[in-house]
């Protein structure tokens, strides 16, 4: 009970600063989450109009998702460093996946049927695709949007472990913070800093979850 009120108090005492964490932190997030969404549709597009390039597209991001998300901020450092930049590339590449999946789906599992009514009623590929395809595959789409943005919020916590911009890098829990915690009991601090790292990733998996089971 008093570390939780060392936690609560310590939030208190620090607002300013954790509000600026926060912000940072979608900022962050909101960043990914635009790229990913912009490259992801217009990628998922592109390999459905073009059926032959799909399986190794979706193998590269399939093989791409697999990769653990602490690995791919390592991986990423030689090529652009440590802070901003390299969250933002790994927070893209990893919601890429779920907009290319779910807008090939989306665009590829319609009733050929209607395509071939819109054909027959005169529509060029790209009028098909914009007043057709598109809107009939919404539902699915933004699906995929949902996915990526709880998963890229959750992920994004992670990147404090290579920031080193304003916020990023320097949560309480991380050495700054530690240097005047002599080792005996725990300090509110750590605690207030993972509890703030955590949040948004529990709080993603837990909508995920609930989504399943509504399913």
């Amino acid at each position: 009970m008093e570390l939780l009120q060392g936690i609560l108090g310590l939030y208190a005492q620090r607002a300013d600063w954790f509000a600026g964490l926060l912000l940072a932190h979608i900022g962050l997030a909101l960043t990914a989450i635009a790229m990913s969404g912009m490259i992801g549709l217009l990628t998922g597009i592109w390999i459905a109009e073009h059926p032959r390039i799909a399986p190794p597209v979706m193998g590269v991001c399939n093989v791409l998702y697999t990769i653990p998300a602490i690995s791919l901020l390592g991986i990423l450092i030689p090529f652009s460093g440590i802070g901003k930049k390299n969250a933002v590339i790994a927070l893209t590449v990893y919601g890429i996946m779920p907009m290319v999946h779910n807008t090939y789906v989306g665009l590829t599992t319609l009733d050929p049927d209607i395509l071939e009514a819109a054909r027959g009623m005169g529509s060029t590929g790209t009028q098909a695709l914009f007043r057709v395809k598109l809107p009939m595959a919404a539902g699915v789409i933004l699906a995929g949007v949902r996915n990526m943005v709880v998963m890229t919020i959750s992920v994004a916590g992670i990147a404090s472990f290579v920031g080193r911009w304003p916020g990023r890098g320097r949560l309480p829990g991380n050495h700054h913070l530690r240097s005047g915690h002599d080792g005996g009991g725990q300090h509110p601090d750590r605690p207030a800093g993972h509890c703030l790292r955590s949040g948004a990733g529990r709080a993603g998996a837990l909508f995920q979850k609930e989504r399943k089971l509504n399913l």
